[in-house]
This record gives C-alpha cells, structure tokens and sequence, in this order.
C-alpha cells in the first residue's frame, strides 16, 4: 500500500495510510445515528482490518550471496525477473505481463538458463514478475 486507502464497511469510514517509516496507521469514523452499538461496529472494523492484513502479508525475501551478486552484476538495463511456466528464469527490460505460459515482452529480454536452480522464490504462479531493484533494496 503506498496511498491512503479509503473503505466503507456497514457504514462505516474508515482510512488506511502508511506514514514515510512504512508503518500503517488506521482511522475510523462513523455516524452515531446509525442503529448499530458504536463499540460493536469498531470491533467488526478492527477485525476486518487484521484479516486483511494478515491476508497481504508477504514472508520476507532473503536473498542468497550468490542471487545478490547476479542481480547486482546483470546490467542496469534490466529491471525485472520473472519464471516462465517451463521454470525457465528470465530477466527484462521492460516490465513483462503474464500470457499462457511465459511472461509476454516487447523488448529487453534474456533468459538465465544456467541459474535456474536459485531464486526458488520466484514461482510460475506470481502474479506480477520481481523487481530487481525492489529485490536488492531489501538487503
């Protein structure tokens, strides 16, 4: 989440926001004429808040020495990773989209045919390809 987000849930408003450290903060408010009891109403919206928190919560990447050093030394032209269905590992220009079995390009590709066996984090089954920088950000 990088903006505000605004939800209604039973009527009532509430915003989520991340502050510049990364952490998320959590505003409610709602309408004291509504026939629901204000307390039960917050307690739903606390819950349905941890719910989806604990639903976009993603297990850290940790790269290996050996994952950091390619993507380190690839060349600054190429900005993505992704795993094609065939466990091929390629690496783009260009952000790619998802077709049938490959991740579709216009331009900026090259497979990493030798290293196949590292970065088992990247899977067939995401749903968007890795960005290289985001990658070696986290380290």
């Amino acid at each position: 989440m990088k903006n505000k987000e605004f939800y209604d849930l039973m009527n009532l408003e509430y915003c989520l926001w991340p502050d510049d450290s990364g952490e998320v903060s959590l505003e409610v408010s709602y309408n004291k004429e509504k026939l629901f009891d204000e307390y039960d109403r917050y307690d739903y919206v606390i819950g349905k808040f941890i719910d989806w928190l604990e639903s976009e919560y993603k297990e850290p990447i940790k790269l290996s020495d050996d994952e950091k050093t390619i993507l380190r030394n690839i060349g600054k032209k190429y900005k993505w990773i992704a795993r094609d269905y065939d466990g091929n590992l390629c690496i783009y220009s260009i952000k790619p989209y998802k077709g049938t079995e490959i991740w579709e390009y216009n331009e900026g590709y090259s497979a990493f045919r030798g290293f196949n066996h590292l970065f088992q984090f990247i899977k067939w089954s995401d749903d968007e390809p890795y960005s290289i920088e985001e990658l070696l950000k986290d380290e």
